[in-house]
């Protein structure tokens, strides 16, 4: 599962990731400590980095964050939704979470089919 966000335009970059990291990241965390995330293999943020001299000139993303979050099937992520969206005080955590940092219009759920190969997977 890919997931696209953008901060909410009244936060820097900085403060997006400061908060990100400190907030979310831990209540991703509690809620997976608590089994209604347990489905939840891996979860990775990428944070986009809009006008480095590597990223495509002229061709702007946007968003400013991709999160990767594994699990087993789709199905697990529904389970995760269903789990979170069932118990009151997790889904009230999540939302003001989101409200805080992202803005909510733009986030964007894509399942992916990940492979793995190459050169380098060998050394993973």
């Amino acid at each position: 599962m890919l997931i696209f966000a953008k901060r909410r335009q009244d936060l820097s970059y900085d403060d997006f990731v400061a908060g990100y990291e400190s907030s979310h990241v831990g209540l991703v965390d509690a809620l997976t400590r608590s089994g209604l995330h347990k489905e939840m293999r891996a979860y990775c943020r990428n944070y986009l980095r809009h006008g480095h001299a590597l990223s495509a000139p002229g061709r702007h993303v946007d968003f400013d964050l991709v999160v990767e979050a594994e699990f087993a099937c789709a199905e697990d992520f529904a389970l995760t939704m269903r789990n979170i969206a069932g118990d009151d005080e997790a889904l009230d955590r999540v939302n003001a979470d989101f409200d805080r940092l992202l803005d909510r219009s733009s986030l964007r759920y894509v399942v992916v089919d990940e492979r793995d190969g190459g050169p380098l997977a060998a050394s993973r």
